[in-house]
Formats: C-alpha cells, sequence, structure tokens
C-alpha cells in the first residue's frame, strides 16, 4: 500500500507518484490501451497520469464517477497494485473468475464444434455478424480466444481503425470528446472490431439526421480486455464488440438519462442497449450476441 494520496487534490510525493506510474505502465501495456502512451517516470503527478488514474478506475474499478485520485488503503491502489508483476496480475485476474484460457480452433479443416462447446450447448458458428454468437465461447472461436494474459489471439485481424466520415467530423453540431485524452480533442478515429464499422457508421448518420448529434458527448473507449464490470467473465469489450458512450449521468447501476431519441439511433442502426439490463448500464452499446439484454 502507499502512504499517501496520488491524483486530483493528493499529496503527490514524488516517490509514490512514480510508483503508481510504474503500475499504470504495466496496466497499460496489459490492455494494450491505443489512447495512452506509456507515462514518463517522473514523480509529477500531470494530466497524462490522472487521466489513466481515471481510466483504471472507470474500467478496472467500477467507479461510474472516477475522481482521478488514489488513496492509501483505498479500492483503487488495492486493484492497481496487483499490476506489480504479470505473476501476480494472473492472480488477481483468476480471483475475478476470469477463465484463464478460451481454446481457441484454426478453423481451416473443421467439420463440427468441439465436445466442450456441444455439452454446453454453445455451438460455435462463424459468422460476419456477431449479433448471432450467442456465447462467449463462440466468439473466441470465430474471431480468437483471449488468454490469461489478456491477449486477443485474433487482435490484428480483427481490431480495426474507424475513421469519422467525413460529413460527420465536418458537422458544426460534432462534439464527441474522447475523455481520457488529456487535451480533450473530438474524436477522429476509433479501434474497435472492423465487424463494428458498419453499425457505427449508420449510427452515426442516424445522430445527423435527427439533428442528435450535438447530444453526442463523451467517448470512454470501446477494447478493452477485461472481465464485465461486477462479473467473472469476458466483457465484450474485450473484442471490441462493444463501446462506452456519454458515460456522465449513464454509469453502472445508475437510471440513464439518454434520450429515448438518441438511444434508438443506435438501436435502430443494430447495437443492443446496456440500458435495457437488469442492472443498468446507459453508457454501454454493444454488437455480441452474447451481451444482449434480455428485454431488448
Amino acid at each position: 500500500m502507499i502512504s499517501s494520496s496520488v491524483g486530483l487534490g493528493g499529496a503527490n510525493q514524488p516517490k509514490v507518484v512514480a510508483y503508481i506510474q510504474k503500475l499504470l505502465n504495466n496496466y497499460i501495456e496489459s490492455r494494450a490501451i491505443y489512447v495512452f502512451r506509456f507515462l514518463k517516470i517522473d514523480g509529477k503527478c500531470g494530466p497524462n497520469t490522472i487521466s489513466c488514474i481515471k481510466e483504471f478506475q472507470s474500467h478496472i474499478v467500477g467507479l461510474a464517477y472516477p475522481d482521478g485520485r488514489i488513496d492509501s488503503n483505498g479500492r483503487t491502489i488495492k486493484a492497481l497494485e496487483n499490476y506489480a508483476s504479470p505473476q501476480k496480475q494472473r492472480v488477481y485476474e483468476f480471483s475475478l473468475g476470469m477463465q484463464p484460457y478460451l481454446a481457441f480452433t484454426n478453423r481451416e479443416g473443421i467439420s463440427s464444434p468441439s465436445k466442450s462447446s456441444t455439452a454446453n450447448n454453445a455451438k460455435a458458428v462463424v459468422t460476419d455478424d456477431p449479433r448471432k454468437l450467442m456465447t462467449r465461447a463462440a466468439v473466441a472461436e470465430a474471431y480468437g480466444s483471449i488468454s490469461a494474459n489478456k491477449v486477443w489471439a485474433k487482435k490484428s485481424t480483427y481490431l480495426k481503425m474507424f475513421k469519422i466520415p467525413e460529413l460527420i467530423a465536418n458537422d458544426e453540431n460534432y462534439a464527441w470528446i474522447n475523455v481520457y485524452d488529456p487535451k480533450k480533442r473530438k474524436v477522429s478515429k476509433i479501434w474497435c472490431h472492423e465487424a463494428m464499422h458498419p453499425f457505427l457508421e449508420t449510427a452515426l448518420k442516424n445522430l445527423k439526421k435527427q439533428g442528435l448529434l450535438g447530444d453526442l458527448k463523451e467517448f470512454g473507449g470501446s477494447h478493452a480486455i477485461r472481465s464485465t464490470r461486477g462479473a467473472t467473465k469476458w466483457s465484450a469489450h474485450s473484442w471490441a464488440l462493444a463501446i462506452d458512450i456519454n458515460m456522465t449521468g449513464n454509469g453502472l447501476g445508475e437510471t440513464p438519462s439518454m434520450s429515448k431519441e438518441f438511444v434508438k439511433c443506435f438501436t435502430d442502426a443494430g447495437f443492443f442497449w446496456g440500458g435495457n439490463y437488469s442492472r443498468k448500464d446507459g453508457m454501454h452499446f454493444t454488437i455480441a450476441g452474447f451481451d444482449k439484454p434480455s428485454s431488448s
């Protein structure tokens, strides 16, 4: 544990800050976060360090409102210190119940699903529509497994850059901000599963058509290899089949503040909405079949 606080309003003692920066770099490396470069280990708690603390609090600690501060003996430091070493991190993941390995099978020459999939009534189907993949095992077989050390077997094949279309980016009402970018720049590209690209483009065009493009305010990420918050299995974000939008007022467990018209622009494009979960997650939009809310 740390001896003093780090982050917004913290004591920010140089040695303690440097220690936190090292842990955050381990976290960045484990998740292959495209928003962040590795932090400079300089003992100075600047905007990059604070932004990374908030990202960690949002995606790992599960805070709806990350405060950018790490207190001694608090929830954030307890979670972050599990990134002190790769071995300790794996133990931490197992304690969360994350699957140690989802076996990846090369589809060439395969004629039937594995016995384990059949036994669980989880027939893996290769499809261009991830909405039809109703289990994580099916997604893993179709698009590549996620290993215990957070490596997506086919990331280089399916993780592609989506560029915001010019008619959207040039619209006077477009103000979609990457909240984890210290400079708070507008979103110009998103690294996500290539299957999501047409869904995103359609949703953005729907917003523009309905005059709701200005309501698109916050981008919270897409690709993040982690377990579902509060659960024990891989999140759809692990395969970049989900995206978090407008997190303020739409946190996990909160009553969503998004308008029905805004949500409809995404659901009409083919997304499932986390606001329809029994435990509301209004920021969450997904195209993974296994991630579909039961009420959708």
